[in-house]
């Protein structure tokens, strides 16, 4: 299998040739629609010769073996769409027949040499750099914690039985980033320079809020950002503003899908829509933020690299999210991605349970490693099943009960 972090910068590289030949539209990830169905091109690119002659070309790069049904395909997409040639760029094998048909429809078969492979240099952020933080907070002040939360009073009669913990690594990014924003008194742009941060299991924006890592609910994940949605926050973060119909028109979509997506994306704080009329805001600085930060103010230490396996308590969730998806939808916002970083963050996952009438009910407490304050909605992270088992799978039963 091709490396994607392999794909994604050869898409790159394409990117900056076609600048360098006075390509002056370029489209990364480009939907274009032909008869009704719509296509997705790695690159579309186009270069305006004339006030009324311009040469269009779309690209795809292909990291599977390259047969001739695939060339069939794209001999209907040539038909379809409003383009002058396409270009497939071949990561991995071309069946010999392919060669002789493509050039008879204006298909052109690119081959990159192993020593042109070798001398694209990935582009920092893409370069999967990893780091951990050590936990600054010992079990023993978290399990004191959990037993004074747990413990029966006034309005809880019911007896709570702490089963055991799992020290968790959790993969978040950190983006490194530039935006551009207006000045509210100049009038000038400025260019600031920020941190994101994102957990790579579910996507969802992360904030340091009252002590402890916190899901910004408002921006939810980037789950969440379809192909259409990038779509349609690329062409506006272009425009800076738009009618509704006019954008719709713009991506051949219709009116309501248009919409439907824009209250989306306002909902999240990335455009103003006012009636038909949509303004471009890009992300809000004041949601910089930096896991690195919070661990050198309270004197964790950061190594590089994976976390190592510590045995039982211990467990260590790998990202489910690609990096490129966050570049995607980064740079979809015009944002320009200056690094991205994987950081295991440590917290604690508490296990509880309470026997009442034959049933069982169970209690999943979590705390920052960091900062030891309890973490509500972090479990926002842990949803999916698979990522909560492993992680009970690794617990440390407590010898006694809590």
């Amino acid at each position: 299998m091709v490396d994607p972090d392999l794909r994604r910068a050869v898409i790159e590289w394409f990117i900056s040739e076609l600048k360098k030949k006075n390509y002056d539209e370029i489209h990364r990830d480009y939907i274009i629609e032909g008869d009704g169905v719509r296509h997705k091109l790695d690159i579309y690119a186009v270069q305006h010769i004339h006030s009324n002659l311009k040469v269009a070309i779309g690209i795809v790069v292909m990291d599977k073996d390259v047969k001739v049904e695939d060339i069939e395909k794209y001999i209907a997409w040539k038909e379809e769409l409003p383009v002058d040639k396409i270009a497939i760029v071949a990561l991995r094998s071309v069946d010999e027949q392919v060669y002789k048909l493509a050039p008879k429809y204006g298909i052109d078969i690119i081959v990159p040499s192993e020593e042109l492979l070798r001398s694209i240099s990935l582009p920092e952020h893409l370069t999967g750099y990893v780091r951990h933080i050590e936990p600054k907070i010992e079990w023993n002040s978290i399990l004191s914690e959990v037993r004074e939360k747990l413990r029966p009073g006034l309005f809880r009669k019911s007896k709570w039985i702490i089963e055991g913990y799992t020290l968790a690594y959790i993969p978040v990014i950190e983006a490194r980033i530039v935006v551009e924003k207006r000045s509210a008194v100049t009038e000038e742009l400025e260019l600031i320079e920020g941190t994101l941060v994102f957990d790579a299991v579910e996507g969802y924006l992360l904030r340091v809020r009252n002590g402890c890592i916190s899901v910004d609910k408002d921006f939810g994940s980037i789950k969440e950002f379809t192909d259409e949605a990038l779509e349609v926050l690329r062409r506006l973060s272009e425009l800076g503003s738009s009618e509704v119909s006019i954008l719709a028109s713009e991506l051949k979509l219709t009116a309501d899908r248009v919409r439907g997506v824009l209250e989306m994306l306002s909902a999240k704080g990335l455009v103003d829509l006012y009636g038909d009329y949509v303004e471009f805001r890009g992300i809000d600085t004041s949601k910089f933020s930096s896991i690195i930060s919070v661990a050198q103010k309270h004197s964790a230490p950061v190594h590089d690299g994976e976390p190592s396996d510590r045995g039982k308590g211990f467990a260590r969730i790998d990202p489910m999210i690609d990096t490129s998806k966050f570049s995607e939808v980064l740079e979809s916002m015009k944002c320009e991605v200056k690094g991205l970083e994987i950081v295991y963050y440590p917290i604690y996952v508490v296990f509880a349970k309470e026997v009442k009438n034959s049933s069982t009910h169970e209690k999943v407490i979590i705390y920052d490693g960091i900062t030891g304050h309890e973490c509500e909605n972090v479990s926002a992270l842990l949803v999916e099943l698979r990522v909560i088992d492993s992680i009970r799978d690794c617990m440390k039963r407590l010898e006694s009960a809590g």
